[in-house]
C-alpha cells in the first residue's frame, strides 16, 4: 500500500497553479496586467497578508503562505527564462536596424535616469552604494506591463511605441551590468573598486567565451539531432537543459544564472530554431515569473503602505519627473516634440521588474535595510500598478497635441499610398517582381514587409520600402488602407495571409484583396475570409506546364490560350463555392 501523500508539501505549488489559473484570466478579462495579480495575490497570500489571521482563523493556513524560503530558487528559474527569451530576440540585424534608439535614445535614458535618482537617493540619505543600486533599479521599466499595454491598444508601430519598445531593448541590455554591479558593491571591501572591476570583467568573458565555443560546437548540433527525432518533448528538454546549462555556468564563474540565459539566448537568436524555442519557452517563462512576482509580493508588507501612502506617492512622482526630466529634451535630439517627450516619459516612468532584483539583491547584502527596501519595493509595485493609466494618460496627451507630434522614425516607418493606389505586402521574389511591373506601369504603390533585415538591405539598395506588421489593422491604416484600390499579400506565410486578409476585409470591405496561395485547401481559405482573387501557386504552375506542353505539341497559340483561360475559371469558381 501507497504512503498517505502529504498534502502541506505540495500546498506552496497547489497555491501558485491555483493563482496562476485564476490571475491570468480574471487580469485579462479587466484589461490589466498579470503581472499587478501576481504582486497582489502575493501580498495577499504572503506573511504580510492574511497570514497575520492564522492565529484567530486557523483555516486561513489552506490558502496563505507563511515561509517563503522555498521560493527563491523557482522565482530564480523565471529570471532565467526571462533574460533567456530577452537574448534570443535582440538578434544581430533587429540591433543594427534599431541602434540610433537602442544604443542613442535608450543608453542616455538609462544613464541619465540612472545619475539623477541616485542623487535624490542619496539626498535621502543612502550610502553611495545604495543609491548607484536605487539609481540603476529605478532607471529600468515595465518591459512585460509596457509591451502588453502597447499591443491591447495597437500602438506598438506608431513612432512612440518604437520608441518606447527600443529603449526597453536597452533597459534590458542595461540590466547585466547592473547584476554585475550590484554584485561588486556588495561585497566587502578587502580589494580596490578597479581590481574588483578586473576580475568581473576578466571572468564574465570568459564566461562568455566559453558558453560562444559550447554554442557553436554544442548547443546547436544538440538541437540538430533532437530535431531529427522529431519530438517535440525531446525538444524541449534540451532547450531547458541549454538555458539552465548555461546559466549554472555563468554562476560557476562567479556571474548571475540570468546572464548565462542572457548569452545563451544571444546565441540561439540567428538559429532557424528561434520561433519554435521561444513559443515552446513561453508557457514556462509565464508561470515562473508569475512565481517570481508572488514571491515580491511576499516582500511587501500592506501595512506599511498604508502607513507611508503620501510618502510613496511622492517618491513615485519623484522617480516619474526625474526620468521624464531625461525623456523629454532627449527627445529633442531625435526629432521628438515636448508633447511626444511626456508621453513617452510616463510610459517609462515607473520602475519594472528587474527594480525588484536589485533591490532584493541589495537588501540580501545589507546595503538597504529592511524597511528602506519594504519601501522602495512598494514604491515599485505601486508605480507598475497604475502603469495602465500612465499608458491613457500619455496617449490622451499625445492625441491632444497631435499638431506638434513630428517624429522623426528610426525604423523607416511607412508612408500612406494615395488614393486608388495599391499596397503589396511581401518583398520576397513574388512581391518584388509585382512591385517593378506596377512600377513600370507608372501605378502608385507602396511594398512593405515585417522582417526589418530585409527591409534594411532593400533600402540601402535604392528600394522605396517600408517596415511593419500588415496583421495590425493600424499599420494598414497608416498605409493608406482607406484610400487604396487594390491590396496585393505575396507573402510566403499561410496563416499571416489569412490573418492579413480577415482584418483588411473587415476594416475596408470594398478594397480588392488578391492573395497568393499556398494550395488549393489554402485558396478556400482565404475566399471565405474575403479575397476577391486568390492566386493558387499549386494550380498556376499546373495550369503554365499544361499550357507550355500543349504548345510543344504543335497545337495552336489560340486554341492553346482558350483552353487554359476556361479550366482557370472553372478552378477558380470551384474554389470560390468550396
Amino acid at each position: 500500500m501507497a504512503a498517505p501523500v502529504n498534502v502541506a508539501a505540495y500546498k506552496e505549488i497547489i497555491l501558485v497553479l491555483a493563482t496562476a489559473g485564476l490571475v491570468v484570466p480574471g487580469m485579462s478579462r479587466l484589461k490589466i496586467s498579470p503581472v499587478v495579480g501576481f504582486l497582489l495575490a502575493g501580498i495577499i497570500m504572503g506573511p504580510y497578508g492574511l497570514s497575520r489571521l492564522s492565529e484567530h482563523i486557523p483555516l486561513i493556513e489552506l490558502v496563505t503562505i507563511s515561509d517563503s524560503s522555498e521560493f527563491p530558487a523557482f522565482a530564480e528559474l523565471g529570471i532565467l527564462l526571462l533574460m533567456f527569451l530577452i537574448g534570443i530576440e535582440l538578434s544581430f540585424n533587429r540591433l543594427m536596424t534599431m541602434r540610433k534608439l537602442i544604443f542613442g535614445f535608450g543608453g542616455l535614458q538609462v544613464i541619465g535616469s540612472l545619475v539623477i535618482i541616485a542623487c535624490v537617493a542619496s539626498a535621502w540619505g543612502l550610502s553611495a552604494q545604495a543609491a548607484v543600486l536605487v539609481g540603476a533599479a529605478f532607471s529600468l521599466s515595465s518591459t512585460a506591463i509596457i509591451i502588453e499595454e502597447l499591443s491591447l491598444k495597437k500602438r506598438l508601430n506608431t513612432p512612440v511605441g518604437r520608441t518606447a519598445f527600443a529603449i526597453l531593448l536597452k533597459q534590458d541590455l542595461a540590466v547585466i551590468p547592473f547584476i554585475i554591479l550590484a554584485g561588486l558593491l556588495a561585497r566587502p571591501n578587502t580589494t580596490s573598486l578597479a581590481d574588483e572591476l578586473w576580475s568581473a570583467l576578466f571572468s564574465g568573458v570568459f564566461a562568455i567565451v566559453l558558453l560562444s565555443i559550447a554554442g557553436r560546437f554544442l548547443f546547436k548540433p544538440i538541437l540538430r539531432v533532437v530535431v531529427a527525432t522529431n519530438s517535440p518533448d525531446m525538444f524541449l528538454a534540451a532547450v531547458l537543459a541549454i538555458v539552465i546549462g548555461a546559466g549554472m555556468t555563468a554562476s560557476y564563474f562567479g556571474l548571475s544564472m540570468a546572464l548565462g540565459g542572457f548569452a545563451a539566448g544571444i546565441l540561439l537568436a540567428e538559429t532557424e530554431y528561434r520561433r519554435m524555442i521561444e513559443s515552446m519557452i513561453e508557457p514556462f517563462k509565464g508561470i515562473l515569473l508569475g512565481v517570481f512576482f508572488i514571491s515580491v509580493g511576499f516582500e511587501i508588507d500592506p501595512v506599511i503602505i498604508y502607513n507611508n501612502i503620501g510618502t510613496l506617492l511622492v517618491m513615485l512622482m519623484l522617480v516619474v519627473v526625474c526620468k521624464m526630466a531625461v525623456i523629454v529634451p532627449t527627445g529633442y535630439l531625435f526629432g521628438y516634440s515636448t508633447s511626444k517627450g511626456i508621453e513617452l516619459g510616463l510610459i517609462l516612468g515607473p520602475a519594472g521588474e528587474f527594480a525588484f532584483v536589485l533591490l532584493g539583491g541589495a537588501a540580501s547584502t545589507g546595503l538597504l535595510g529592511k524597511e528602506q527596501t519594504s519601501l522602495l519595493m512598494s514604491c515599485v509595485a505601486l508605480g507598475m500598478a497604475i502603469l495602465p493609466l500612465l499608458v491613457a494618460l500619455g496617449e490622451k496627451i499625445g492625441f491632444t497635441f497631435k499638431k506638434d507630434s513630428a517624429v522623426l522614425d528610426m525604423t523607416g516607418g511607412s508612408e500612406a499610398v494615395g488614393q486608388g493606389g495599391a499596397i503589396v505586402i511581401g518583398s520576397g521574389r513574388v512581391g518584388s517582381l509585382v512591385s517593378r511591373f506596377l512600377e513600370q506601369q507608372a501605378v502608385q504603390h507602396i511594398l512593405v514587409d515585417s522582417n526589418a533585415a530585409i527591409v534594411k538591405g532593400k533600402r540601402l539598395g535604392g528600394v522605396k520600402i517600408y517596415y511593419g506588421d500588415a496583421t495590425h489593422p493600424e499599420f494598414l491604416k497608416k498605409c493608406g488602407l482607406e484610400q487604396a484600390k487594390t491590396l496585393i499579400i505575396t507573402i510566403n506565410n499561410p496563416k499571416k495571409a489569412e490573418e492579413i486578409t480577415a482584418v483588411a476585409h473587415q476594416l475596408r470591405p470594398e478594397v480588392t484583396v488578391i492573395v497568393r496561395a499556398h494550395d488549393e485547401v489554402h485558396a478556400k481559405r482565404l475566399y471565405r475570409l474575403g479575397a476577391d482573387v486568390v492566386i493558387p501557386e499549386t494550380v498556376e504552375a499546373s495550369l503554365q506546364l499544361a499550357e507550355a506542353s500543349l504548345r510543344a505539341l504543335g497545337f495552336e497559340s489560340a486554341a492553346v490560350n482558350q483552353a487554359v483561360d476556361a479550366k482557370r475559371e472553372l478552378l477558380d469558381q470551384a474554389l470560390k463555392s468550396g
